[in-house]
């Protein structure tokens, strides 16, 4: 049954970046280009990724488990980053594009916002509930 632990958290993510991008107003952002490269907005798909993957594991094995011990850490690493690092990361983008306006402009658009993180976390974790009876076992 290993499929499901990644066609379900893969297409979450898909459906977050595509909820994203067709809310974000851009005229034209909705693109596979997009889809496979947009790194931040509302919701945050790495979260969304994640949290479906932890929600398996905890469907599928239990709260107790060891492997859903390991999944939670390794989510709330991926969380912690998408909030604090990657974010500081677009603010000292945006500090380097002022100190050289001639440059090709790097991208500012990197981190996400606890609400946005939040969100991405809800989905992931309604989509693997919602999809899980189509692929468990019993």
């Amino acid at each position: 049954m290993p499929l499901p632990f990644l066609t379900i958290p893969i297409l979450s993510a898909l459906i977050s970046q595509i909820a994203k991008l067709s809310c974000d107003g851009i005229r034209g952002n909705l693109s596979v280009k997009h889809i496979l490269s947009d790194y931040s907005g509302m919701p945050s798909s790495h979260s969304t990724f994640v949290s479906s993957l932890t929600t398996l594991i905890a469907l599928t094995e239990g709260i107790s488990s060891p492997l859903f011990g390991v999944s939670f850490v390794f989510s709330a690493i991926v969380i912690r980053d998408a909030i604090g690092f990657r974010r500081a990361l677009g603010a000292h983008a945006q500090r380097l594009n002022m100190l050289q306006p001639k440059q090709q402009p790097l991208s500012t658009r990197i981190g996400h916002s606890p609400s946005e993180v939040l969100v991405g976390i809800i989905l992931g974790a309604t989509i693997s509930i919602l999809l899980f009876p189509f692929v468990s076992p019993s």
